[in-house]
């Protein structure tokens, strides 16, 4: 075609950002073919009540028991997603990400997705899928509960260390001044 694309310094950082999440659904499969996770289980089989309670709250009726780790993997949990959707005041998370470089705890997104947005629909409800990023701070916390580990840790130790990805880590506060 006549043209080509390079990216500069092929050994320097590059962020993925969401395609960290093909490492998360990579962890939890591994977690379920170990038998560690089970995919129609509730969330609540592995997250405490206070990160569960609330999360689906639709017509005054909590359904957040309802989710199950499979609803997370395929965003029919119906949950608000923290980051791009808007909150009741009308601004995003990823708006304010970009007015002053920040990032938000587990604890803060769960928050932010609870109290400032509304879910999208019930979990599971036929026909109907959002993506929403809350799910997979949801899954990462359920790997930590499950493997004792760090988000981090089980992701290096799962795959960042047997594919010896020597380039590759994944992204938190203690990996900032990779950049």
């Amino acid at each position: 075609m006549g043209w080509t694309w390079t990216y500069g310094n092929v050994d320097a950082p590059y962020f993925i950002a969401s395609i960290t999440k093909l490492y998360t659904t990579t962890v939890v499969m591994q977690l379920v073919r170990d038998g560690q996770v089970e995919l129609d289980a509730s969330i609540g089989q592995y997250l405490s009540g206070d990160v569960v309670r609330g999360l689906n709250v639709m017509d005054g009726e909590d359904r957040s028991s309802r989710i199950t780790v499979r609803q997370l993997l395929a965003h029919t949990s119906g949950i608000a997603d923290y980051f791009e959707q808007r909150r009741d005041d009308g601004a995003t998370t990823f708006g304010r990400a970009l007015e002053a470089d920040r990032g938000w705890t587990f604890a803060e997104a769960v928050q932010i997705a609870k109290q400032q947005m509304r879910p999208k629909f019930a979990p599971g409800q036929r026909g109907k899928a959002y993506y929403s990023d809350t799910n997979y701070q949801l899954l990462g916390a359920i790997i930590e509960s499950v493997t004792s580990d760090t988000y981090e840790a089980a992701l290096d130790r799962r795959i960042v260390t047997p594919l010896e990805l020597r380039n590759t880590y994944p992204f938190s506060s203690d990996t900032l001044e990779r950049y």
